[in-house]
C-alpha cells in the first residue's frame, strides 16, 4: 500500500518538502542512494548479460568470499569493480543490497524474461504468420517463428514443466502460452513442430491434433529422423548412381513378370526421372556433407558456446554460397539429366523448382 501510495504521489508538488527542511534533506539523500542502487543494478545486469551472450554459467561451485573461483558472473562483477570505483565502494559497503546473491541473480532474470516477453508480444500481431515449436520431454521449451520487418524470425519464450508427459498435458501446456497471445487471430498460426516423444507428434491422438482443433490452420511437418550420417549417404548413393537405378527399373519392368515388381520399378523409375525429386536430390547432395561437418563438430565433448557460434556461422555461410551457385546448379542438373539420355526439360521448371526452394 505505500508503494501505491508512493506511485500516486510521485512527480508532484509535496507541502511537506517545501516546510520541513530534515525531510527534505532525507528525500534528497533517498533519491541519491537510488540514483546510486541504479547504477550499480545496470552493471549488475550487464554482467548477467554478458553470461548470457556467451551462455556462461551464472553460478560457481564455491561461492564463498574465500573461495578461488566462485564463478563466472562473481569473478565478472569483481573485475568490473576494478574498474569503476563506485561499483567497486558498492560492493565492499552494501550490507542490504549487494546484488551478486542467487536470490537477486533469479528475481533479475525473471524481470528481463518478462521485458523480453512484452517486446516479443508487440511483434506478434505485426507478424503475418506464426508457428509453435515446443521441444524435449521433461521440460518443454517453447518456441516461436514468424516474421518480423520481412526477415523470419525465432524467439524462445521460456521452459515450462508440464502436469504430465502425455498429450493432454504438453497439449495444455502449449495452448497456455499460445491463446494469450493469439486469441485474437486463431488463424496466424500456421505450423507446429514437436520433438523428444512420440506421444507429441502423433496423428490421431499426439500433441498437433489437440492444437489443431482450436488453430485448424497449424499444420504439422512431417516429422524425419536425424540421423544425418545415414541419411546422407543414402542421399550421396542415389545422386551418384542415379543413372545406373534407372537402368535396373526398366531391366525390372521389362523383364519381370510379377505386376507388383513391374508397378513398383515404374513408379521409382518415374521419381527418378521427376524434375523437383531431380532438383531437390541435388540441392542436398550438394548440402548434406556440409551437415556431415556441423554434426560433427556439434557432437564433439570438448567444444564451447565461442566454437559452436563459429561453426554455425561457417555453416551458415556455406550454405549462402550455395544459395548464390543456383544458376550454376541447374545447369549442372539439366546435363545430368542429360547424360541419361532422358529428353531434355525445360529449365523454367528449374527455375520454378529453384524458386520455390529459396521461399
Amino acid at each position: 500500500m505505500n508503494n501505491v501510495f508512493s506511485f500516486s504521489i510521485l512527480g508532484k508538488l509535496n507541502i511537506r518538502t517545501q516546510l520541513n527542511s530534515a525531510y527534505r534533506n532525507d528525500l534528497i539523500k533517498h533519491n541519491n542512494q537510488v540514483d546510486k542502487n541504479r547504477y550499480v543494478l545496470n552493471k549488475i545486469i550487464n554482467c548477467i548479460r554478458f553470461c548470457g551472450a556467451f551462455e556462461l554459467a551464472l553460478r560457481g561451485h564455491d561461492e564463498k568470499e574465500n573461495s578461488e573461483n566462485s564463478g563466472i558472473f562473481k569473478e565478472l562483477v569483481n573485475f568490473s569493480a576494478e574498474l569503476d570505483n563506485e561499483l567497486k565502494v558498492h560492493i565492499q559497503s552494501a550490507k542490504l543490497f549487494k546484488g551478486t546473491s542467487k536470490t537477486t541473480q533469479n528475481e533479475l532474470l525473471e524481470c528481463m524474461l518478462d521485458v523480453y516477453h512484452e517486446e516479443v508480444k508487440k511483434e506478434i500481431p505485426n507478424s503475418p504468420f506464426v508457428a509453435v515449436i515446443a521441444d524435449e520431454t521433461t521440460d518443454v521449451a517453447c518456441e516461436f517463428q514468424y516474421l518480423c520487418k520481412g526477415q523470419p524470425v525465432e524467439r524462445f519464450w521460456r521452459f515450462y514443466v508440464p502436469d504430465g508427459h502425455d498429450a493432454k498435458s504438453i497439449a495444455a501446456c502449449v495452448l497456455n502460452v499460445v491463446n494469450p497471445l493469439l486469441d485474437q487471430n486463431p488463424k496466424k498460426l500456421i505450423a507446429q513442430s514437436y520433438d523428444g516423444a512420440s506421444v507429441m507428434s502423433g496423428e490421431l491422438n499426439g500433441v498437433q491434433k489437440i492444437i489443431k482443433e482450436t488453430y485448424p490452420l497449424a499444420k504439422l511437418p512431417r516429422s524425419s529422423q536425424t540421423r544425418w550420417n545415414f541419411q546422407s549417404r543414402g542421399v550421396h548413393t542415389v545422386y551418384e548412381n542415379r543413372k545406373d537405378l534407372i537402368e535396373v527399373m526398366d531391366n525390372i519392368e521389362s523383364t519381370s513378370r510379377d505386376c507388383s515388381s513391374i508397378n513398383q520399378a515404374s513408379g521409382y523409375k518415374l521419381k527418378l526421372q521427376d524434375t523437383n525429386f531431380v532438383f531437390w536430390l541435388s540441392i542436398f547432395h550438394k548440402i548434406m556433407p556440409h551437415v556431415e561437418i556441423v554434426f560433427n563438430q556439434l557432437q564433439k565433448v570438448c567444444t564451447d558456446s565461442v566454437k559452436v557460434k563459429n561453426d554455425l556461422e561457417n555453416f551458415e555461410a556455406a550454405i549462402q554460397t550455395i544459395r548464390e551457385q543456383m544458376d550454376s546448379i541447374i545447369d549442372e542438373i539439366e546435363r545430368v539429366q542429360r547424360e541419361t539420355d532422358e529428353p531434355p526439360r525445360k529449365k523454367g521448371k528449374l527455375k520454378k523448382a529453384a524458386k520455390n526452394g529459396k521461399r
